[in-house]
């Protein structure tokens, strides 16, 4: 259920507006001598079909940091329209306070069309760096914002106390320490007497009917305002209620909440991540948490917020919903809910149910109004963790895998990013960019044709049980066999859980081709330039040196290493002076970090890369 965001408050006015010709005396406070704020409008009289501007502005406010507006409206005499165009959309036009975006600017916004009550707000979410920076503007506009006139009758806009119920008379700011600011008046138009007849409402006489009690609709469980436990640094404690009708246990985060929480975050890479901790309720088998849109839909990365739940976690950048192709019901709505609950095996495979067992099965999803909605985010994954006792493996763990369920194939595709984690956490870690059905399983794959290589067996085997790299056969792996260009860029891209959109390729990369996805990826990303007019060879044999340079292409971009190798670490090597004069700094830098070691003083870099050798590579950067 949506809910208007309860900050502490602004102050509530009522004004009369005659639809035909109306007159107001407008009186304020005098701003210039006292903290306030002001509600206008651009015109006194206006006709149907006509626009009516209101202007918020604010004087005098130390430190403001934050607002919400509620404006309520009769939505069959009004509609909230564009102030700059006019059309059917509830569009708010900023004004010159809370705009700085250095400071991380929440924009808040809730039209609900059948009570009439529009929520606006703008918040900073980095406080302690405004406040460090100390530029406050104490005076100006908050936004505006425009009513078409529909009807001839007479009709009330203004502040309203609505989902705001513990502000100063109905209103509300908030500075940069996130405490409310309550040291100001509200200066608002008076009402007036209007011309028209007054309305005679008719009298009605009372028949003579038994009263009669309904028996209570289960669904209509009276609302609980969720608890919030107080936080303790960078985790909050968000306490769910259980839903006897639907067995969901929900919880929503109010902005404020977060907002205050977010100063308390700790900071990793430079990104802060607020942890939502949700208390384990019995006797239920999802959880559904409840989010601004907002907070997870900026252009860029600046913070993080992972919801942990006793079936599951899930870590969502801020820039999650900032990508091409999400749906118009995710960005248009002003609350979210990441769904996550329990799972079963009704229709997979009795083979594959062997696999899996009694280990963890989850569901992850976005809600919008309580409808899933179906998408895969091609360009930003999230960081999804099932835990998981791993008894009966001990000494077979890099066997266990990650699978997703396909919804109505029952098939199952690997999620080659999935790792399992011992003690302290206990648990499997994956990156996805599809919501769904999850199922941890134990794997172990092998072949008849690996056991002379032992110094690759393992690796082999493991990147086969995880879905990285695929046999020649069901049986047989053919180690020694010499590997193309094509099928290294995918297995790199594969290992490293690389995620973007194509838009362009090589020229010799052809649509359709099983592997133009992934070389379509590596050129998006920068890891390949190809071998030059505008073209990459997919199906040539891939020498050793080429092999190194793209690999350490790969890791620089998934944030894997950030410094290179010099001349000095291969200098040992006899065959150095074959490295190509392109390829050293990838060579070097291989060496550097223990991925390539060579052999017997050779790292032999114009030979063709086998099967076995790429398997021993991509089992390291798999665990970097």
């Amino acid at each position: 259920m949506k809910k208007l965001i309860n900050f502490n408050i602004i102050k509530v006015f009522l004004i009369i507006l005659m639809l035909t010709t109306c007159v107001f005396s407008l009186t304020f406070v005098n701003a210039n001598s006292q903290s306030n704020v002001i509600l206008e409008f651009d015109k006194t009289e206006a006709e149907v079909g006509e626009i009516v501007k209101a202007k918020v502005s604010l004087n005098n406010i130390k430190n403001l940091a934050g607002y919400q507006v509620n404006i309520s409206y009769d939505p069959d005499v009004v509609k909230v329209v564009n102030p700059n165009t006019g059309s059917d959309s509830s569009v708010v036009v900023s004004g010159d306070l809370i705009t700085n975006q250095e400071y991380g600017i929440i924009p808040l916004m809730s039209n609900n069309k059948e009570r009439g009550v529009i929520a606006i707000g703008r918040i900073y979410l980095h406080l302690d760096d405004y406040k460090e920076s100390g530029q406050v503007k104490e005076s100006g506009v908050l936004f505006e914002i425009a009513f078409e006139i529909l009807k001839k009758e007479r009709t009330e806009i203004g502040f309203t106390a609505e989902g705001l119920p513990n502000g100063v008379e109905g209103t509300a700011l908030f500075d940069w320490d996130a405490n409310p600011i309550k040291d100001y008046v509200v200066s608002s138009p008076q009402k007036i007497n209007l011309s028209a007849a007054p309305t005679v409402e008719p009298t009605v006489e009372p028949t003579a009917e038994p009263s009669l009690t309904p028996f209570p609709d289960p669904r209509s469980e009276p609302t609980i305002q969720p608890t919030l436990e107080p936080y303790e640094e960078e985790s909050m404690l968000l306490i769910p209620n259980l839903n006897n009708y639907t067995g969901e246990a929900n919880v929503a985060v109010e902005i404020k909440d977060l907002l205050t929480a977010f100063n308390y975050a700790k900071v990793e890479d430079g990104v802060k991540k607020l942890v939502l901790n949700v208390e384990a309720v019995e006797g239920t088998k999802s959880y559904v948490v409840d989010l601004p849109t907002d907070l997870l839909s900026y252009n860029n990365l600046v913070h993080k917020i992972l919801i942990v739940t006793e079936f599951g976690s899930v870590e969502i950048p801020s820039n999650f919903f900032y990508q091409e192709l999400v749906p118009d019901k995710i960005t248009k709505s002003p609350t979210l809910s990441i769904f996550i609950k329990t799972s079963d095996l009704e229709g997979v495979d009795q083979d594959l149910k062997n696999k899996i067992d009694k280990r963890p099965i989850i569901e992850i999803n976005i809600l919008v109004d309580g409808e899933i909605i179906e998408w895969d985010s091609f360009s930003i994954p999230l960081k999804v963790s099932i835990p998981y006792n791993a008894i009966e493996e001990p000494e077979n763990y890099e066997y266990i895998v990650v699978w997703h369920i396909e919804k109505d194939s029952k098939k199952i595709i690997p999620v080659t990013s999935g790792q399992y984690k011992a003690a302290p956490l206990n648990a499997v870690e994956f990156m996805t960019n599809t919501f769904g059905k999850f199922a941890v399983a134990y794997n172990h794959k092998t072949f008849n044709d690996v056991d002379s290589y032992s110094w690759a067996k393992k690796q082999i085997e493991v990147l086969a049980s995880k879905g990285i790299i695929n046999g020649t056969s069901e049986t047989t792996f053919t180690p020694g066999e010499d590997i193309k260009r094509a099928d290294f860029i995918i297995l790199l891209i594969k290992s490293l859980g690389l995620h973007c959109e194509v838009s362009v390729n090589f020229d010799d990369v052809l649509p359709g081709s099983y592997y133009y996805e992934y070389v379509g990826i590596a050129k998006e990303l920068g890891i390949t330039s190809g071998v030059g007019g505008n073209m990459f060879k997919p199906l040539e044999k891939i020498t050793r040196q080429d092999m190194m340079v793209l690999t350490a292409n790969a890791l620089k971009i998934a944030g894997k290493i950030s410094d290179t190798g010099s001349e000095s670490d291969i200098s040992k090597f006899d065959d150095k002076d074959k490295i190509a004069s392109y390829a050293a700094e990838g060579v070097a830098t291989l060496v550097k970090k223990g991925i390539v070691l060579g052999s017997e003083n050779k790292i032999n870099p114009r030979g063709n890369a086998t099967r076995a050798e790429l398997a021993a590579i991509i089992y390291k950067i798999y665990y970097m």
